[in-house]
């Protein structure tokens, strides 16, 4: 894939920087420059670093429309999703603004607690959520006082390049932030190669936090890394269902399918699971059939063939095609149907693997207890939902769900921006991110007693 530009000590490098021959001298460059920026950048004082953050947010904010448009060509979003990506990053660069500035020193009884920066830090961010993922991780980094490398998916790099632009017009001190372009396996290792980053934040694939983890070895860097997800939906015998489709659809196709705290199987008990799938083919045909609303395309080719793929192996393991959506009325080449598959049993591929498209698995359990064995057969654990009228299962269902994520009557997108978001087993390493948790990420506390 070919490079794109990079910022490196306050000057943007065209396509050729990123040739394999110059790629060793780009990194040097960048890591060099950020390490230099790290004291000077400290020593200006959380209220000189609020202030220059809180302007880059009203840059994002004035700029909303041009960022929202290139978020909808590089990841396939309909344009009110592009919008509301925008949105949400606002929101939460603006919780960690305020979080983190009010945070870093704290008096209690006979000591104080400061929270010092650590020094350079790299953030990976992918192609689903290009603005919001780096938001996320700019803001408390730069408040905390770090100065940080963004390395980007290749598969969307004009969103992070606008966002450094706008960086550029409210004009960061050079080494603050770096923008280094590439595809990861090889702009990573060089990255880390050196012993100059302290820190990892990454949110990806499975895949992409064995590797970064396996770079980091034994070194003291810290890595934080938000990953995969199958995310199920439990729905019981006494729940509503109707609620329950109704947000299980929207779950499942917002996006496309392309966000990892998006729906991809339900679990329906046997009860009530015929009635419960109706509902579904009929919301599907109602909403993304002909007449019904649009739907977001897959990314890029590379997603649309893993979608093709993962419904192609269902219906080899037995699963059949409940409802579809119709076709692309704009004819983007990488759109995908909304699809329900039914017939799906937990030892089929498609249930343990990560459906991460439009794409809806549904799963028929016996009773609560299957259901619940159902869910945690999932080698992931990023975000799951029960939906029943019985508070003794939803508590019992809270304390065995094996996620970081539960929701009872709620979609498994839902979160608060003052809670953090982790993943349990192969859906999370390291710290937690979002919420409360950055701050403690990218500093290290100092305790100070007095007389």
């Amino acid at each position: 894939m070919k490079a794109r530009p990079h910022f490196v000590a306050g000057q943007w490098l065209g396509d050729e920087a990123g040739a394999s021959a110059s790629l060793p001298a780009l990194v040097h460059r960048a890591l060099a420059s950020a390490h230099s920026a790290a004291p000077a950048w400290q020593e200006v004082g959380v209220e000189a670093r609020e202030q220059r953050v809180g302007l880059l947010l009203k840059r994002i904010e004035t700029c909303a429309d041009a960022l929202a448009q290139t978020i909808a060509e590089e990841t396939g979003k309909l344009p009110g999703e592009a919008s509301a990506e925008v949105d949400a990053s606002l929101a939460e660069g603006r919780y960690q603004l305020d979080h983190v500035s009010h945070h870093l020193r704290v008096n209690q009884a006979g000591f104080e607690l400061r929270r010092c920066p650590l020094g350079v830090v790299l953030a990976i961010t992918p192609w689903n959520f290009p603005l919001a993922t780096i938001v996320r991780k700019l803001v408390p980094a730069l408040v905390a006082g770090n100065v940080i490398i963004l390395k980007p998916s290749e598969f969307a790099p004009r969103t992070a390049e606008q966002l450094v632009q706008l960086a550029e017009q409210v004009e960061f001190p050079t080494g603050v932030i770096t923008l280094v372009q590439g595809e990861g396996v090889s702009c990573v290792p060089q990255l880390l190669g050196r012993n100059v980053i302290k820190a990892v934040s990454l949110t990806g694939s499975c895949e992409a936090g064995q590797a970064v983890a396996g770079l980091l070895g034994a070194r003291d860097i810290r890595l934080q890394a938000e990953l995969g997800g199958s995310n199920a939906a439990v729905v019981c015998a006494d729940a509503d269902i109707e609620v329950a489709a109704a947000e299980v659809v929207d779950a499942a196709f917002a996006c496309g399918g392309q966000w990892c705290t998006g729906t991809g199987r339900v679990i329906v008990e046997q009860a009530v699971h015929d009635e419960f799938l109706a509902m579904v083919s009929r919301l599907v045909a109602e909403k993304y059939g002909a007449g019904g609303g649009a739907m977001g395309a897959q990314a890029n080719a590379r997603q649309l063939d893993n979608v093709h793929q993962l419904v192609n192996d269902a219906q080899g393991e037995g699963a059949s095609i409940a409802a579809q959506g119709t076709g692309d009325d704009l004819g983007r080449p990488n759109f995908y149907p909304a699809t329900v598959l039914s017939g799906v049993t937990a030892e089929m591929r498609c249930a343990r693997s990560e459906v991460f498209g439009p794409v809806l698995l549904v799963l028929k359990a016996r009773d609560f207890d299957q259901a619940v064995a159902q869910v945690n057969a999932s080698a992931f654990g990023l975000s799951v939902s029960l939906y029943t009228s019985d508070e003794t299962r939803a508590e019992s269902f809270i304390e065995r769900a094996n996620a970081g994520l539960v929701h009872v009557n709620l979609p498994t997108p839902h979160r608060a921006l003052e809670a953090p978001l982790f993943g349990w087993n192969a859906s999370g390493r390291g710290w937690p991110e979002c919420g409360p948790a950055m701050l403690d990420f990218f500093t290290r506390p100092k305790v100070v007693y007095r007389t």
